[in-house]
């Protein structure tokens, strides 16, 4: 099963945006051994459209111990937002620590005293 799931998200960052949901539906069947309903394929591209296709494939991943007769779209979308959400957090982590790190760099910069160089090259000629 890990070729195949491997194989699908290869081909998923691929592929044109308007096909991301065909692929996904096949990891669908992989996880939940079974194939889409007819009236499950509009929650799939919904989530697609939301979410974005890498999202909804690794939300579909981490759905996979849920049994296929629960609400599989709902709970997916639930581990679609929670994905979405610790990107998010992971994203302005990321960016604070930038704002820190450009602050010193300024505060740095501003504290540099250039050296006097006339002094400098007097002592050199003087030897």
């Amino acid at each position: 099963m890990n070729n195949k799931v491997y194989d699908i998200y290869i081909k998923l960052m691929d592929i044109d945006d308007n096909s991301a949901h065909l692929l996904l539906s096949s990891l669908f069947s992989l996880v939940f051994n079974r194939k889409l309903k007819r009236t499950e394929w509009g929650s799939l591209r919904k989530l697609v459209r939301i979410y974005g296709r890498e999202i909804v494939y690794w939300a579909i991943l981490n759905s996979a111990r849920i049994s296929a007769g629960d609400n599989v779209f709902g709970y997916i979308g639930k581990v679609c937002t929670g994905l979405l959400k610790e990107e998010t957090k992971h994203s302005n982590i990321q960016n604070n620590l930038l704002d820190i790190r450009t602050r010193g760099l300024i505060a740095e910069f501003r504290e540099y005293k250039q050296p006097d160089w006339t002094a400098f090259m007097e002592a050199v000629y003087a030897n």
